[in-house]
């Protein structure tokens, strides 16, 4: 999902509403603990969000997303990293958590 979407941005409301509202009793204490299971894409159209991500869910959770054929696609996906992220962050995105997400060593 791009930017992850809602989640990222939502996820303390959700953590919230599982402390007062008596019908989500039965769920997750705390929803961030499942963050460590996801991959997120670098989406954002907007540097701020992305630095936020990348802060919020971790820098070896995000990936380089291009939306490649689609009209909504970034022209040059990792120079558009380069506004919101330092050549480490960018190396860590476009190279090596995509190498080990998909095991390819």
């Amino acid at each position: 999902m791009h930017g992850g979407g809602f989640l990222p941005y939502q996820t303390g409301q959700l953590v919230h509403a599982r402390s007062v509202r008596p019908e989500l009793a039965d769920a997750p204490v705390n929803a961030w603990d499942f963050f460590g299971q996801l991959y997120f894409d670098t989406i954002t159209h907007d540097a701020a969000a992305l630095r936020y991500l990348v802060e919020r869910v971790g820098l070896e959770h995000v990936v380089l997303g291009t939306d490649l054929q689609f009209d909504m696609a970034l022209a040059a996906p990792v120079a558009t990293l380069t506004e919101a992220l330092t050549e480490e962050q960018i190396q860590a995105v476009a190279v090596t958590n995509p190498r080990r997400l998909f095991g390819l060593g």
